[in-house]
């Protein structure tokens, strides 16, 4: 961000629940300033809190359409290390590094396929590790591991991303999943990425 606040992203384990996180908001003092449920399908559920700096905000995100839930901490520097620590022990996150570590380590289809959509999700700018795990999925996958790398890409719009759902487009082995990679980098560049 360039207002000097950063976003920090971290996604939920599953021993954390959505109450986890409300009961460590209410210890600490974060007050709810937004909530939008959603339509239940595609669009998820989203709160957001701010901090007791009152400019510090965390949002809560569950995202339906990747099956992911995850925390976004947008503050400045002194701001989301506070909330950070109060987070402490209270809450089981998985970090950018725990992502890449496990999307490293996947073996089989499953994993990858949450791995691809983890990657998304945790680097809001473009992250070059990212992008190469997610081209080695693709390179290296099955049809239904490469349209997750597609849908993977198409989630954050990264200008490499889009350059290389233009190449899928081209030169993918499924008609099906060139369109795919077509129609979803035409959309990112209409929006000038």
């Amino acid at each position: 961000m360039s207002d000097g606040r950063y976003a920090v992203v971290f996604i939920f384990c599953e021993s954390s629940s959505f109450e986890d996180f409300v009961s460590v908001s209410e210890q600490n003092g974060w007050k709810l300033i937004h909530q939008e449920e959603g339509d239940g399908q595609v669009t998820g559920f989203t709160q957001i809190r701010v901090a007791s700096d009152n400019t510090t905000e965390i949002h809560y995100i569950n995202e339906r359409l990747l099956g992911i839930r995850f925390m976004v901490i947008v503050g400045d520097d002194i701001g989301y290390e506070r909330v950070i620590n109060q987070i402490g022990i209270d809450l089981d996150l998985r970090t950018s590094i725990n992502i890449l570590r496990c999307a490293k380590e996947a073996i089989s289809d499953e994993e990858k396929m949450q791995s691809a959509y983890e990657l998304a999700v945790i680097f809001e700018e473009p992250n070059n590790d990212a992008l190469a795990m997610l081209s080695n999925y693709y390179d290296t996958g099955t049809e239904a591991l490469r349209r997750r790398v597609i849908s993977s890409l198409t989630y954050r719009g990264w200008p490499d991303g889009v350059k290389m759902l233009e190449s899928i487009s081209k030169h993918d082995s499924s008609e099906e999943l060139r369109e795919y990679a077509e129609k979803t980098a035409h959309m990112w560049r209409e929006r000038g990425v």
